[in-house]
């Protein structure tokens, strides 16, 4: 999806302009519903990592130590909670579109 942002206009993108003027019809700004929710599960899952790593934040000093906590919440995050994220993937997609593309809380 893109937004405008200077990173989105990169060789991808200057390359399906040109294929879209010789009349290629794909996906493409005016095909993405303007509100759509992000469905990537990942997003799911870094919220889960920031709001622990949040919970440390006295013991953040330096870079190193960002990391070696980064690291150490990962390694917590509880597998179930991954695999429900994953497996909701089925459910969200079906409630996107009975929602036309619209927001559908999760």
């Amino acid at each position: 999806m893109e937004d405008g942002a200077p990173y989105h206009r990169g060789i991808a993108s200057k390359r399906r302009e040109e294929l879209t003027e010789m009349g290629w019809q794909g996906w493409g700004p005016g095909t993405w519903p303007a509100n759509s929710p992000d469905l990537n599960p990942i997003e799911q899952i870094w919220h889960l990592l920031k709001n622990q790593v949040r919970k440390r934040k006295d013991e953040i000093h330096s870079k190193a130590d960002l990391i070696a906590i980064l690291l150490e919440e990962w390694e917590r995050l509880p597998m179930e909670h991954i695999n429900k994220v994953c497996l909701s993937m089925i459910r969200r997609l079906k409630a996107v579109k009975e929602k036309k593309g619209g927001p559908i809380g999760n």
